[in-house]
């Protein structure tokens, strides 16, 4: 019987040749997929484990609506089991494309030390509030030098998050908090982040730090149970720990806003007794510029009548100025008249003169003539 089973299943592939080589093809192909990749994955696990503990990878991210201070941090890190912990800043912003000028959603986050170290591929790290480096699967290093602007489209409360409007891109770096091709969601633009950005801290503009990453003390291998089993441990001793940090978190801001409303109850206070005297020395100057008004008014009223009555004088003096000038013209003219008469009189009187003198000479010559004639007459 399995004789005949035999011949039946040679004669089937003798038969069909290419078809039986075909799937014993694709069998050998998937053998080999599968032993390559059973023993990639330990370099590969490998490789990744010892990129993350390079760069220290957070253990825990810590969240908070009210946000984290100094005060908060340093009792973090008085726990035995933390080996790191810092606060630090990150936003969703919208960015104008170094190249093209199109919108796009970045994650801003702020440098740390000690955990979440960043690796630079091309440049440096920042020195300068207004300096950044950049996602490194977003950008190239041609774009080192240029700048990354916040659009204007963005609402003024994410705007007031940073210090700047623009940062200049001084470096390309990758991050271990972003070891896949996504990098997430946003409630901004499209719904996508597109890259991040790494600032300094001076280059936000926050009260409070967004969030704290710790480290703790102890490593684990990539994928290790125990790690898992460390983990879920630390857990249940830090929540109600955290708890506390909360609720102090929350009393700290109401010691402060109340210490806020104190003083600016104070400053209220003292403004009211400030601008209470400012008022009466002002209501009392109010009341001395009305009396000066009215006074004013009085004035005035007597400054019309006085000139009502300047204008009726100068009518007079008016009339008696032009019967002044009347009278100086009509005498002037008479002058003219007279001078007129004096310069003829003048040289009637010359004329007489000369009619004088040519009659004393015709007399002198008579009386000459008339003395010859006697002496004629003695003879």
């Amino acid at each position: 019987m399995k004789s005949m089973m035999w011949k039946s299943t040679l004669r089937e592939i003798h038969q069909s040749m290419g078809r039986y080589l075909a799937i014993l093809a694709i069998v050998a192909l998937g053998v080999g997929f599968f032993a390559g990749i059973k023993e990639t994955r330990p370099s590969m696990v490998k490789t990744a484990d010892g990129y993350l503990k390079e760069n220290n990878l957070y253990d825990f991210r810590l969240l908070s609506t009210l946000g984290f201070d100094d005060q908060i941090i340093a009792l973090i890190n008085e726990r035995q089991d933390v080996r790191v912990v810092e606060g630090a800043y990150s936003f969703d912003i919208l960015c104008r494309n170094a190249s093209d000028g199109n919108e796009k959603v970045i994650k801003a986050h702020s440098i740390t030390n000690g955990v979440n170290e960043l690796r630079v591929l091309h440049g440096r790290m920042p020195q300068k509030a207004n300096e950044c480096v950049v996602d490194s699967g977003m950008y190239s290093h041609k774009y080192v030098g240029k700048k990354i602007a916040l659009s204007d489209t963005n609402e003024a409360e994410d705007l007031d998050h940073f210090s700047y409007s623009e940062y200049k891109i001084v470096g390309i770096v990758e991050s271990p908090m972003y070891i896949q091709f996504e990098r997430g969601s946003s409630s901004l633009g499209n719904g996508k982040v597109s890259g991040f950005i790494y600032l300094l801290p001076e280059g936000f503009n926050s009260e409070a730090y967004t969030e704290v990453y710790v480290k703790l003390t102890k490593d684990f291998g990539l994928y290790d149970e125990a790690y898992d089993d460390y983990i879920a441990e630390r857990k249940v001793q830090w929540e109600p720990f955290l708890e506390e940090l909360g609720k102090q978190r929350f009393e700290n801001i109401k010691i402060d806003g109340n210490e806020k409303l104190i003083d600016a109850k104070t400053a209220l206070a003292k403004a009211e007794k400030e601008n209470g005297k400012e008022l009466a020395d002002a209501k009392a100057e109010l009341d001395k510029a009305y009396a000066d008004i009215e006074e004013g008014k009085k004035q005035l009223v007597e400054a019309k009548e006085k000139l009502a009555d300047g204008k009726v004088e100068i009518e007079k003096e008016e009339k008696k100025l032009d019967e002044a000038i009347a009278a100086i013209t009509k005498n002037e003219k008479l002058l003219l008249d007279k001078e007129k008469e004096l310069e003829d009189g003048i040289a009637q009187w010359e004329d007489s003169i000369k009619e004088f003198e040519d009659s004393k000479t015709q007399l002198e010559e008579g009386s000459q003539m008339i003395v010859i004639a006697s002496s004629g007459c003695k003879y």
